[in-house]
């Protein structure tokens, strides 16, 4: 049986493979998901879709070290990975400890404060290693359920495109 992929008392090892046709554009556009293929602790999760994730600082291209986003149930309904239809792989390239964000998130959860859940993989894509990542939890509909019960995954979730919220500057 897989371990649960946000188990941070293991390595995970996690296997992506992008067909050659669509590497290219998930190389170029940020925003398009392709078909790919995702063994997750040997577990084969075929048919999931992957996006290049990453905003100023860890944008890396293909021949890097990128941040994927990876939907599990795209073209396979109801596809999960230990209870998640969605995993986040990132990059840490700004943190070389790769615990920054494991810590402040496990803070942030024994303070009682809703966080992601966080563990470790190593990440090859098309064979090739691409080094450890920091697997993420998202927050979508299921994150929501599972921190507020039924009924607080209704209503709109809003997601930054790295743009911060700021009071209008005033010209004096």
């Amino acid at each position: 049986a897989t371990a649960t992929p946000l188990d941070p008392t293991m390595l995970h090892t996690v296997a992506i493979t992008i067909a050659s046709p669509n590497l290219i554009g998930f190389d170029q556009d940020q925003t398009l998901r392709v078909p790919c293929d995702v063994a997750f602790d040997g577990a084969l999760l075929a048919n999931s879709a992957c996006r290049k994730k990453g905003g100023s600082g860890s944008y890396q291209s293909v021949s890097g070290k990128p941040s994927f986003s990876i939907k599990l149930d795209e073209y396979v309904p109801g596809q999960k990975l230990g209870g998640l239809d969605k995993i986040i792989l990132d990059n840490a390239v700004s943190d070389p400890t790769l615990m920054n964000e494991h810590l402040a998130y496990e803070v942030f959860r024994r303070a009682g404060i809703p966080a992601h859940r966080t563990s470790f993989a190593e990440v090859s894509l098309n064979g090739e290693a691409k080094g450890i990542y920091v697997v993420v939890e998202p927050v979508d509909r299921e994150f929501l359920r599972d921190r507020f019960g039924v009924g607080g995954d209704t209503g709109n979730l809003y997601e930054s495109s790295g743009e911060y919220f700021h009071a209008p500057l005033i010209e004096r």
